[in-house]
């Protein structure tokens, strides 16, 4: 059989060659960087490109029909106008003004919209060395049913021809 250790937070991958048949690896498991997602955030919008001159007045001005502004966050582009991070109270909120200010043509300019994503926070996976044994796999696969502490291993670099020595 296969003996895999439990894996820290996330999914567990294990992508370190297996041991060679009949073989035990003793190696402590490393800390790996699992790869970050973006999550949306439901009531902020990204809406660029505003006017140079335009402070965070002028953002609430504009964006303020579309319900309670709660936040706004300004920043230049490289363009040499700016750009705007805005929260609003409410997800119905957020998104009545992503529509209705998308394509929305301001001193020469189209205003382009965007809901804000937000990074996940760092997760550390964990990588395994797994020991196999030498005995021949059953001819059929057992049908079990999903548990929720299952876990996958992904293997990668297996040799095609392996010895004890491998």
């Amino acid at each position: 059989g296969v003996m895999v250790p439990q894996a820290g937070a996330g999914s567990p991958q294990a992508s370190q060659p297996l041991a060679a048949a009949g073989a035990l690896a003793a190696q402590a498991p490393a800390e790996v960087t699992a790869p970050r997602r973006s999550k949306p955030i439901p009531t902020g919008i990204v809406v660029s490109p505003f006017p140079a001159e335009w402070a965070e007045g002028d953002v609430r001005t504009l964006t303020g029909p579309y319900g309670k502004v709660v936040k706004v966050r300004m920043q230049l582009l490289a363009s040499g106008l700016k750009g705007a991070y805005i929260d609003y109270a409410t997800e119905a909120e957020a998104s009545a003004a992503r529509t209705g200010l998308n394509g929305l043509s301001l001193m020469g300019n189209r205003l382009r919209t965007a809901q804000q994503e937000q990074l996940e926070a760092y997760r550390a996976t964990q990588r395994f060395v797994v020991f196999v044994d030498e005995l021949a796999p059953p001819s059929t696969r057992p049908s079990v049913e999903p548990r929720l502490d299952d876990c996958e291993v992904f293997v990668n670099e297996l040799p095609r021809a392996s010895r004890s020595e491998e």
